[in-house]
């Protein structure tokens, strides 16, 4: 027959100095479960008695009209509406800017924009790119 492990005396012995840390783990537990309970019952401290805020000054009543003695802005008198143009007439050319903006490239699939990617990687790799630019370069690739 064997003995019994929980019996008194038959285990490992634990010092004070194993004992106190645990002691203190305890306690610290406990006392944190019970501030925590204690501030659960507080009443709300979001209104203070006493203390009353002033409400804002109220709107006037002539909030959006103009002010008084003010001239009222001239009301244009209504015109006749614009004709179409005649079937037979020549279309307007189109306005040229004058000033040099941004200009689109050529439209092209998405594997030729890759191919031409591909081949402007490989030129700058070369020293071959050095005075171009891609839009460049671009333009006359993606025009192939």
């Amino acid at each position: 027959m064997s003995a019994n492990p929980w019996a008194l005396g038959s285990g490992p012995s634990f010092g004070p100095a194993q004992v106190f840390p645990a002691r203190l783990a305890i306690a610290l537990v406990c006392a944190t479960a019970s501030m925590a309970g204690a501030m659960a019952q507080e009443p709300n401290p979001k209104a203070k008695p006493g203390l009353i805020m002033p409400l804002p000054p109220s709107r006037p009543a002539n909030l959006g009209s103009p002010p008084a003695g003010a001239i009222p802005a001239p009301v244009a008198p209504p015109t006749a509406a614009p004709q179409p143009p005649a079937p037979d007439a020549a279309p307007a050319a189109p306005v040229q800017s004058t000033t040099a903006g941004p200009h689109p490239l050529p439209v092209a699939s998405r594997q030729r924009m890759h191919e031409c990617g591909a081949e402007w990687q490989k030129m700058k790799m070369d020293g071959s790119a050095r005075d171009k630019t891609w839009h460049d370069f671009a333009e006359i690739c993606l025009a192939r």
